[in-house]
């Protein structure tokens, strides 16, 4: 079972108790499959939970006449095909609309929540421009931070924000898969802060090997050309203990030598000064630096 479906299947749990609220949820389901045309309904869909919805829904109010047919599938790869057909509305869609409803409506019958652990996306398919307006309109009005494209002659009305999606779960009623996602989400960002603090550590000890091994390199090649002895006592100090200490960092270093790591920086500039004019001259130095 995909995550969408089971925020609508849980959706699905709650019944619209006024006939405003049913109203409503009939009209964002039928717009989503842009099933209205002037006072007509002709709605289609392969799902067999949202067509007993649509069913129950229109059960409930009085004198609306409706065709209900199917078509079954011969082939184990196809699904049925749900018809749900009003030859008139008698204005049913044009009294007062409770928006959120509606929008649960849509939801239904065109959304979709990615699974959490791929990533943070809700989405609205939907064919009509207005409807697709319509809806961005509302997420707007309630502060969402949404968005609006269109790829392949279909609108998608989008959020990427994880806030705003547990929000709209709630508002949905989904509430056992809203903290489910954000359980999801919670342990998501914790192993992601843990790679990261790994990442940042592996990459210190990558650069702390790096350095201490190009450091190592130069004293060996001033010790090999002019001896370490000829290096004046600071010089000569930093040199040996780094040589005896291979694996520490320079603050290790500046602390077993009780100096700053300031200095100690100094002096690994002033034994690169050296190395470099013996690389430059091949020559010895003979005097104390």
């Amino acid at each position: 079972m995909s995550f969408s479906t089971k925020i609508k299947k849980e959706m699905l749990l709650i019944q619209p108790l006024t006939e405003k609220e049913i109203i409503s949820e009939l009209y964002g389901i039928f717009l989503s499959k842009d099933g209205i045309i002037k006072e007509e309904v002709n709605f289609k869909t392969e799902i067999s939970y949202i067509a007993k919805r649509v069913l129950e829904d229109i059960k409930k109010l009085k004198d609306l006449e409706f065709n209900f047919s199917y078509i079954k599938s011969d082939k184990i790869t196809s699904h049925n095909m749900y018809n749900i057909q009003l030859k008139d509305t008698n204005n049913l869609f044009s009294t007062d609309i409770d928006d959120i409803w509606l929008l649960k409506g849509i939801f239904l019958g065109n959304g979709y929540v990615k699974d959490p652990q791929k990533g943070y996306s809700m989405d609205f398919f939907l064919d009509n421009d207005r409807v697709a307006n319509m809806v961005y309109d509302q997420l707007k009005k309630m502060d969402k931070k949404v968005f609006l494209s269109k790829k392949k002659e279909k609108n998608i009305v989008y959020i990427r924000n994880n806030e705003d999606i547990l929000d709209l779960l709630v508002i949905f009623g989904a509430v056992n898969t809203f903290f489910s996602y954000q359980d999801t989400t919670i342990n998501k960002e914790i192993s992601l802060k843990i790679t990261r603090n790994m990442n940042y550590e592996i990459a210190n000890e990558t650069k702390k090997i790096a350095t201490a091994t190009e450091q190592i390199r130069m004293i060996n090649k001033i010790k090999d050309s002019v001896g370490l002895e000829n290096l004046n006592n600071a010089l000569r100090e930093v040199a040996i203990i780094r040589l005896e200490n291979e694996d520490l960092s320079l603050s290790e270093l500046a602390e077993k030598l009780n100096i700053t790591k300031s200095g100690i920086r100094n002096r690994f500039r002033r034994l690169k000064e050296i190395y470099e004019e013996l690389e430059a001259n091949n020559a010895k130095i003979y005097f104390k630096k």
